[in-house]
């Protein structure tokens, strides 16, 4: 009876060690079908250095601009200089999307004249409908 117990506290102590190793395995692999740089990684990955420092800096100049905006909304006393303030905001944001926007046609485009079907499944993940 004490070895049984022996062997069951033993495989107790085991098993989870065993399993966060084979967890950690799993999570190593990538999966199949997903590009294994993600996020802007994938979008970017074409880029020079130069560029993508551009395309860094453009991002955080325009949240910069974003937050000052924020900061004058909650800091204004009048309503009519928080209604011209939040308008001011919608408008750079609408740039904004139209510029990405426009980033992401010209991508597709390219992604079409080197004959990759992969411009079709990004135009539905970004919500812009395929031709």
């Amino acid at each position: 009876m004490k070895t049984t117990l022996k062997y069951i506290a033993a495989a107790l102590l085991i098993s989870p060690i065993c399993s966060t190793g084979f967890a950690e395995e799993q999570q190593a692999q990538p999966s199949p079908g997903r590009h294994q740089m993600g996020g802007m990684g994938g979008m970017m990955g074409n880029m020079t250095e130069e560029q993508r420092e551009q395309h860094i800096r453009q991002a955080q100049e325009h949240m910069l601009k974003m937050h000052e905006l924020s900061n004058q909304i909650l800091a204004a006393k009048d309503d009519k200089e928080r209604e011209r303030l939040k308008e001011e905001q919608r408008k750079l944001m609408r740039e904004h999307h139209k510029q990405h926007q426009e980033m992401m046609q010209q991508r597709m485009q390219q992604m079409r004249q080197h004959g990759g079907q992969g411009g079709q499944q990004m135009q539905h993940e970004h919500g812009t409908p395929a031709p």
